[in-house]
C-alpha cells in the first residue's frame, strides 16, 4: 500500500521529524528494490518542506521532459508502467488562503563518454530527463513545469481538501530523484507598504570536474588527430591554448528576485557590427512595477551560437599553501567568460520555489531556437529565477584556464560572479568560491572546496559525473 505524505492544518507551527516506511504499490515496484525510505523533514505556518527520496527510474522513451519553448508544443508523456514511474501520495487539507509547491530534482548525468586508443572523449548528450505531474481522482490537475536541465517546480493553487498523487516519470535514462513540498501564501497581503525592488542575488558555486581531458565531440567537431591536452581545435585555433585545465562553472540565484536581462535586437546588430551592444537588467517591484539598467556588453559566441554577457564570470588560477591554507601568487592565464544563463535546477528543495521562467530560448540551445525567438519577439532575454542555478560543463567551449609550463602542485581555482559590479544585487559578499586542486601531470584531485554562498544541500553532490568518469576510466 501506498504511505502518504500529508500536510494538514492541523499540523501548522508543529515540528516534526522521522522516517515513514518504505512502501511501494506493487503495481509500480518493478525492478525497484532496496529504495530508502520516506524522509520527513518537518513542515511548520513558514512553508518547511517535507522531503522524499525518490527511487531510482528507468526510462527509454522519447523526452518530454526537457524544457521547451513556450510557443512550442510539449511531447507527448511516456506511459507509466513499472520501473520507469512512481507514484507518492499527497494528502492536503490546508487552509483556504494557502497553496502548495511541488519542486522536484533528479540527479545531472549529461554526458557520455567513449574511448579509442586510451583516450577518453566526450561526444553527444545522453542527459537523464524526467516528468511530474499531480493527479486528483486520476485526472491530471498540475503539470509541474521543468527546468531546461535538472528539476521543476508547479503551484497547486488553493487546493481542495482530499488526496492527490506527484506522479514522476523517466522519460530517458537511469536517475533518481527528490521531491519536496512547500506551503505557500496563496492570495498576497493588500497593505500601505511601499514598494521595494526585488533584486537577484547572484552566487557563484565552486568550479568543478577539474580535467585535462579533451571537450571533443560537442562543439569542437571530432576527436581526429587533436592531442592537446585539454584544449579544443577552435580554443587552440582562436587562442593559441596548447594546456588547459577545465572545469564546470557553476553560479545561481539566490535573492527574492529575477535575474533578468533582455538585448534588443537592436542591440544585438550592433554587437555583431562589432560596435557596442548592450544588455539591460530588469529590476522589478513587489508591486510588478519595471525598471531596466544598462549592464555588461553583448558578445556573440560563434562555438556556442548565442549572446553572452561578457565577463560575467571572472576566473583565476593561484599557488596554494596547503600548511598554511592561503592562497598565493595568480598563475596560468586568468580569463573573464561570458555567459548565457538559464534555469537549470533547484539550488535548495529546503528554500522557498519558484516556478521556472527561463528556459534557453534566448540562448538557442537548440538550432533555431533564435530565428524562432526572433519571429515572436523583438529581443533575447535570458536570466535566472529565485532559487535556480546554472551550470556550464566543463567541456562547454571556454570553460578553462590556460597552464601551459605550470609545474604539478597544488592550486587554487577561483570564480567571481559579477567581477565588475555592473550587475545589482541583494548581496555582493558571496560572490566568490573556488576550489582547490592538486595537480600531478594530467591527473587532477580536488582537495576542497569552499564557497560563500548560503547554499543548502543538493541531492547530488557530484552533479551526476562520478559514476560515468568511473566508467570511462576503468
Amino acid at each position: 500500500m501506498f504511505r502518504a505524505v500529508v500536510l494538514s492544518a492541523a499540523l501548522l507551527g508543529v515540528v516534526l521529524s522521522g522516517c515513514l516506511a518504505d512502501e511501494r504499490n506493487p503495481d509500480l515496484s518493478v525492478g525497484q528494490t532496496g529504495l530508502p525510505a520516506f524522509t520527513l523533514a518537518g513542515l511548520d505556518s513558514h512553508g518547511e518542506p517535507l522531503l522524499y527520496e525518490g527511487a531510482r527510474l528507468v526510462g527509454e522513451a522519447a523526452s518530454n521532459a526537457n524544457s521547451v519553448p513556450p510557443f512550442l508544443p510539449k511531447p507527448p508523456r511516456p506511459e507509466c508502467a513499472g520501473a520507469n514511474c512512481e507514484t507518492v501520495p499527497l494528502v492536503l487539507d490546508v487552509p483556504d488562503n494557502m497553496s502548495v509547491a511541488i519542486g522536484f530534482e533528479w540527479e545531472a548525468q549529461d554526458e557520455t563518454w567513449h574511448t579509442a586508443g586510451g583516450l577518453g572523449y566526450y561526444l553527444g548528450d545522453a542527459a537523464t530527463r524526467l516528468d511530474a505531474y499531480v493527479l486528483r481522482d486520476g485526472e491530471e490537475v498540475l503539470d509541474i513545469e521543468e527546468s531546461f536541465h535538472y528539476g521543476g517546480v508547479g503551484i497547486l493553487d488553493r487546493p481542495e481538501p482530499g488526496r492527490y498523487d506527484i506522479r514522476v516519470i523517466a522519460a530517458k535514462g537511469t536517475t533518481s530523484y527528490y521531491l519536496s513540498v512547500h506551503l505557500v501564501d496563496g492570495v498576497p497581503s493588500e497593505d500601505d507598504t511601499p514598494p521595494v525592488e526585488l533584486l537577484p542575488d547572484l552566487v557563484a558555486l565552486p568550479p568543478d570536474h577539474p580535467t585535462f581531458r579533451m571537450p571533443l565531440g560537442h562543439e569542437a567537431g571530432t576527436p581526429g588527430g587533436v592531442t592537446l591536452a585539454g584544449c579544443g581545435p577552435d580554443e587552440t585555433g582562436e587562442d593559441l591554448h596548447l594546456r588547459c585545465l577545465r572545469f564546470a562553472g557553476i553560479i545561481g540565484n539566490q535573492g527574492p528576485g529575477d535575474f533578468h536581462t533582455v538585448l534588443e535586437f537592436s542591440e544585438a546588430e550592433r554587437a555583431l557590427a562589432g560596435l557596442e551592444g548592450h544588455w539591460e537588467q530588469v529590476i522589478t517591484a513587489s508591486d510588478g512595477s519595471e525598471r531596466k539598467v544598462r549592464i555588461g556588453p553583448a558578445d556573440y559566441h560563434e562555438v556556442h551560437g548565442h549572446f553572452h554577457i561578457l565577463a560575467f564570470v571572472a576566473t583565476q588560477l593561484y599557488t596554494y599553501d596547503e600548511e598554511a591554507q592561503a592562497r598565493g601568487e595568480p598563475v596560468g592565464d586568468g580569463r573573464k567568460l561570458g555567459f548565457c544563463v538559464i534555469d537549470g535546477g533547484i539550488i535548495d528543495l529546503f528554500a522557498p520555489l519558484s516556478t521556472p521562467k527561463f528556459h534557453g530560448d534566448g540562448c538557442c540551445y537548440i538550432a533555431g531556437f533564435c530565428q524562432v525567438d526572433m519571429l515572436f519577439h523583438d529581443r533575447f532575454q535570458m536570466g535566472m529565477s529565485p532559487n535556480w542555478y546554472d551550470i556550464y560543463p566543463w567541456w562547454r567551449s571556454g570553460q578553462y584556464v590556460e597552464v601551459s609550463g605550470l609545474p604539478d602542485g597544488v592550486y587554487e581555482l577561483v570564480s567571481i560572479i559579477n567581477p565588475d559590479g555592473l550587475i545589482l544585487e541583494a548581496d555582493t559578499t558571496n560572490n566568490e568560491a573556488s576550489s582547490v586542486l592538486r595537480i600531478a601531470g594530467d591527473q587532477v584531485e580536488v582537495l576542497s572546496m569552499k564557497t560563500q554562498a548560503r547554499l543548502g544541500p543538493h541531492p547530488d553532490a557530484d552533479w551526476g559525473y562520478a559514476a560515468q568518469r568511473a566508467d570511462a576510466e576503468g
